[in-house]
């Protein structure tokens, strides 16, 4: 039998969650499949997140050095909104926060063409976008899956950019998109093969289930729920679409809390450069009257636990509206700034959560969210469960087709 060599590439070198997810769900769920599979995870720069529930990465030089020696190769751009993401500011996500302010300021100063060239030549590659490989890269030997992917993004390039990216794409041995929009972009331009599925990430609850993330949960969690015995709301906000509005975020999120009786969590999904969800919520927090806690030592697992047990979730964030889906709990894509959540919540949601909400309509909003009947959010979890597991399914068969491998059976997988 072939030994076959997978390499997991995403942005998982960063504390942003829903990047963090991705290596985690396609570990173990081809680790089940694959009998004997060496599986590398690789990220833009190398990294250890491991003491936060994420998994240590090696460096894109160094994923293009092996993906030139190995055989039996096959690299999986594992998910997020890469097909139109630059290089500059995905670099920006990687620098310390201290150079955030710093990163505005020249993004302002300098075009984007130049910047992303900049960055480019740090990494001595020739790709157009971080996240968009292609065989000539990695040496022609090796074969690039994409794994429901975004790129609703693209929208805002030129249509040279949109045909490069799209032509790279055209070349991949499988291609799954997560929405409408993407789906739309790369057939337009000229991908034939384009597989539609919701984020894999929402098969979460059957790899990581309530019972099993209990036992995973930091002692702050642990905490959170002891104090919140009675139920809690989760509630996130990103720094960038909490500007000029924390007044209104604190009265609305007030309002919630009176109107359930419950307490909320300030839940900081993403403590990276240019997400940095900690520092609004400590100002909203400042402004609340009513109970709330702000964890602030918390991984993967225990954002992960924390929207699983919540009465409700409300944020800007697409990966905790992919996790409330996910653990059936209803929920609330909030600004319309968020072009990705948008696309998501209309391609794969039901009828109530299918657009976003201004942070002005929030406690209304939530008010409607809490109606939908148990049933409904059961139904609308097993239907995108089903459809993410048929199409991991296919992306192995994929791999097994190609490599001639034999797979191995796993039921409701």
């Amino acid at each position: 039998m072939k030994k076959v060599e997978i390499s997991i590439y995403c942005a998982s070198d960063r504390f942003n969650y829903g990047d963090l997810l991705f290596p985690l769900i396609l570990h173990k769920f081809i680790s089940l499949k694959i009998p004997g599979v060496n599986i590398d995870n690789y990220a833009m720069e190398d990294s250890d997140l491991s003491s936060l529930g994420g998994m240590p990465t090696h460096g894109l030089k160094r994923l293009i050095s092996d993906g030139r020696k190995k055989n039996n190769h096959y690299v999986i751009v594992a998910g997020g909104e890469v097909l139109g993401a630059t290089w500059f500011k995905l670099y920006r996500y990687i620098l310390p926060q201290k150079y955030s302010c710093l990163c505005r300021i020249i993004n302002k100063l300098f075009s984007q063409n130049l910047l992303d060239s900049v960055v480019r030549k740090l990494y001595g590659s020739r790709l157009v976008s971080p996240f968009v490989l292609s065989t000539e890269e990695l040496g022609g030997n090796t074969k690039i899956i994409f794994n429901t992917v975004g790129g609703s993004s693209l929208e805002a390039h030129s249509n040279s950019f949109r045909k490069r990216i799209a032509s790279i794409v055209e070349e991949s041995l499988y291609v799954s998109v997560r929405d409408y929009e993407t789906e739309t972009i790369l057939k337009e331009n000229g991908v034939s093969q384009v597989h539609l599925a919701p984020d894999s990430a929402v098969v979460m609850s059957d790899l990581f289930p309530s019972h099993e993330l209990n036992q995973m949960v930091c002692q702050e969690v642990e905490k959170i729920f002891s104090d919140f015995s009675k139920g809690y709301w989760c509630f996130q906000v990103s720094e960038d679409h909490a500007r000029n509005h924390l007044e209104v975020i604190a009265a609305q999120i007030d309002k919630v809390n009176q109107q359930f009786n419950i307490g909320v969590v300030l839940l900081p999904i993403g403590r990276a450069s240019g997400h940095e969800d900690q520092i609004p919520l400590r100002k909203i927090s400042e402004r609340l009257n009513s109970p709330w806690r702000l964890p602030e030592s918390i991984g993967v697992f225990d954002i992960m636990a924390l929207i699983a047990g919540s009465r409700l979730y409300a944020g800007t964030s697409l990966h905790g509206v992919i996790t409330s889906t996910s653990f059936a709990v209803p929920r609330i894509g909030l600004t319309h700034k968020v072009p990705k959540l948008a696309a998501h919540l209309k391609c794969w949601d039901i009828t109530e959560f299918q657009h976003c909400v201004k942070f002005e309509k929030l406690a209304m909003s939530a008010d409607s969210a809490m109606r939908v009947s148990e049933e409904i959010l059961n139904d609308k979890c097993n239907e995108l469960i089903g459809k993410a597991n048929f199409v991991l399914n296919q992306l192995v068969k994929e791999v097994n087709n190609d490599a001639s491998i034999e797979l191995v059976n796993h039921d409701g997988q």
